[in-house]
């Protein structure tokens, strides 16, 4: 390694307690998603933790996701991941893709 010469690391952390990843545009606000029940949108405030690159994905076209956590998410719930101008809690949606 030389002076003013470029290194590329890979790091491995550890996992983080209540975090998932998603895609980026899943994000409104800088800290909020939203969750369908019962074919109806509800707004759960997120922390953002960062980028998330899974291994398999790194040095490949897929894009990274945003990891962020909120005790509120729970395995099975659906995160709607296209922005909607007017997302609001309660405003009813269809799923159309799982």
């Amino acid at each position: 390694i030389t002076l003013d010469s470029n290194l590329s690391l890979e790091l491995e952390l550890p996992s983080e307690p209540d975090a998932v990843a998603v895609p980026f545009n899943a994000l409104y606000d800088l800290g909020r998603v939203f969750r369908v029940r019962d074919e109806r949108l509800e707004s759960l405030d997120v922390e953002n933790l960062g980028d998330y690159h899974p291994q398999d994905q790194i040095n490949t076209a897929t894009p990274a996701q945003l990891l962020v956590r909120s005790k509120q998410i729970v395995a099975g719930d659906k995160i709607v991941i296209s922005q909607l101008p007017n997302a609001l809690t309660g405003l009813k949606v269809r799923v159309i893709s799982e």
